[in-house]
C-alpha cells in the first residue's frame, strides 16, 4: 500500500514524469556516447598526440571530481528541473563550440581545454541532479525497476553511440558534435516538461553552510554503516570492472583478434546490462542485496577468472556477458535502498559523493591495467582484477551491516529513525 509522502507519483508504467526524465537520460547518454568518441577523434587530429588526448581527458576527469560535491549541493538546494535544464544546455553550449571552431578551423588547445572543463562541471551537475529528479517522481517502491531501465538504455546508448559518433565523423567532423549538442537540447527541454516538484520543501533539514554543507553528502555515507560499506564495495568492484575492461581491450589488439572480437568486448557487457535489467522486475522482490551480494560478486569474479584464461574469442565474449549480468539487479536494488534510507534534503549530496568515490576509483584503473600489462602480462593483469572483484565479494561477505540490507527498501528516509530501528549509524 502505497501512503505518506509518496502518494504522489503513480505506477511507474503511467508515470509521465519519468518517462521525460527517461527519454532526457537516454537521448542525453546517446549524445554523449557520439560526442566523446568524435571529441577524442578531433583532438588527436589537431596535434596527432596521444598525449594531448591523455592530457586533456585528465582535465575533464579532474573538473568531474572538483565539480562533483558542489553540483550535488546544487541540487538539493535548487529547483531540480531547472538545474537539469541548465546542465544540459551548458553541455550543449560546449559541443556547439567545439563544432564551430572545427567548422571555422580555429582550434586551439586553450578552446579545448576550456570546453572540457565546462563539459565536465554540466556533466557532474546533470548527474546529481538526475539521481535525485528520479527519486522524487518515482514512488520507492518503484527506485529498483526504474533504475534498471535508466542502466539497461545507457549501456544501450553505450554501444550504439560510439560506431554513429564514428559515422558522422566520417561525413563531416563537426557533425557528431552539433548532433551532441542538440541531443542536450532535447534533455533540457524533456526536463523543463516534467509537471511534479522537484524541489524539497522549504526548510527540510537542518540549516547547513559552506564546507559542512558540501561535504555532508561524505559525511551522511561515512556514518550510515551499510551505505559506507556498500560504497567500499562499489570503489573495488568499479576498479577491477574498468581495469579488466581496458587491459582485455589492450590484450586483445596486442594478440591480433580481429577488430570485431575487440569491438564485441563493449556489445558483451552492454548484452549482459540489458538481459540483467530485463530480470530485475522478476528478481527483485525475490533478493536480499545484503545477502546475494557476496554470492553475485563472486560469480562476477568467477567469470572474469574465465576471461583472463580462455582462449576461443566466444568463450570470452560470452563470459564477460555472464560477469556483467548482475550488475543491473544488484545496483538498482542497492540505489533503492540508499534512496530510502538518505533523507530528502541530502539526496543530490550523498549521490554525487558516492559517484565521485566510484568514479575516481574506476579512473585509476586503466593506469593500473597499463602498468600491470607492460611488466607482468595480460594474464597476471586480468586476474589482480579477478582476485580484486573476489576480495570485494569477501567484503561483502564479512560486513554485517551490508549483509542485513533487506530486499525491500525501507518505509522511512528519516536517518534518525533508521539509525533507531537498525543501528546503523555512528
Amino acid at each position: 500500500m502505497r501512503s505518506g509522502a509518496d502518494d504522489g507519483p503513480g505506477p511507474l508504467k503511467h508515470n509521465g514524469d519519468f518517462a521525460l526524465l527517461q527519454l532526457g537520460n537516454s537521448v542525453n547518454d546517446l549524445g554523449t556516447a557520439i560526442g566523446v568518441i568524435a571529441l577524442n577523434l578531433i583532438i588527436y587530429s589537431f596535434r596527432h598526440s596521444p598525449i594531448l588526448v591523455g592530457v586533456i581527458d585528465a582535465v575533464e576527469l579532474i573538473t568531474l571530481v572538483l565539480c562533483g560535491l558542489p553540483a550535488g549541493l546544487i541540487a538539493d538546494k535548487l529547483r531540480t528541473a531547472r538545474v537539469l535544464a541548465t546542465a544540459a544546455a551548458a553541455g550543449a553550449l560546449a559541443y556547439a563550440a567545439v563544432a564551430v571552431m572545427v567548422v571555422r578551423h580555429v582550434l586551439s588547445v586553450a578552446g579545448l581545454v576550456a570546453v572540457v572543463i565546462l563539459i565536465g562541471a554540466s556533466s557532474s551537475a546533470y548527474a546529481a541532479a538526475s539521481r535525485t529528479a528520479v527519486r522524487r517522481v518515482v514512488h520507492g517502491t518503484d527506485l529498483a525497476t526504474a533504475t534498471s531501465l535508466i542502466q539497461a538504455r545507457g549501456a544501450l546508448a553505450l554501444v550504439i553511440g560510439a560506431p554513429i559518433g564514428g559515422l558522422l565523423y566520417g561525413w563531416q567532423h563537426w557533425l557528431p558534435l552539433a548532433f551532441n549538442a542538440v541531443s542536450y537540447l532535447v534533455a533540457a527541454g524533456a526536463a523543463l516538461l516534467v509537471r511534479r516538484p522537484m524541489r524539497v520543501p522549504g526548510g527540510s533539514g537542518p540549516a547547513e553552510t559552506g564546507a559542512a554543507a558540501i561535504l555532508a553528502g561524505l559525511t551522511f555515507l561515512w556514518r550510515c554503516l551499510p551505505l559506507r560499506g556498500i560504497t567500499l564495495v562499489g570503489i573495488a568492484t568499479g576498479f577491477a570492472s574498468g581495469g579488466l575492461l581496458m587491459s582485455l581491450i589492450v590484450n586483445l589488439q596486442q594478440r591480433h583478434y580481429p577488430y570485431a572480437v575487440v569491438g564485441g568486448v563493449q556489445s558483451a557487457v552492454a548484452a549482459g546490462m540489458i538481459t540483467g535489467a530485463i530480470l530485475v522486475p522478476a528478481v527483485q522482490p525475490r533478493v536480499a542485496p545484503g545477502r546475494h551480494l557476496a554470492g553475485a560478486l563472486l560469480f562476477v569474479a568467477g567469470c572474469f577468472a574465465v576471461v583472463a584464461v580462455a582462449g576461443p574469442p566466444w568463450l570470452i565474449l560470452l563470459a564477460l556477458a555472464l560477469g556483467c549480468l548482475p550488475v543491473v539487479p544488484l545496483v538498482s536494488t542497492l540505489t533503492a535502498f540508499e534512496a530510502s534510507v538518505v533523507p530528502a534534503h541530502l539526496q543530490g549530496r550523498v549521490a554525487a559523493a558516492d559517484r565521485v568515490l566510484t568514479d575516481s576509483a574506476s579512473a585509476v584503473a586503466p593506469l593500473a591495467g597499463g602498468l600491470l600489462l607492460q611488466y607482468f602480462g595480460h594474464l597476471t593483469a586480468l586476474l589482480v582484477f579477478a582476485g580484486t572483484m573476489a576480495a570485494a565479494a569477501g567484503y561483502a561477505r564479512a560486513d554485517r551491516h551490508v549483509r542485513a540490507i533487506p530486499a525491500r527498501p525501507l518505509a522511512t528516509t528519516d536517518p534518525a529513525t533508521a539509525a533507531v530501528a537498525h543501528g546503523d549509524h555512528e
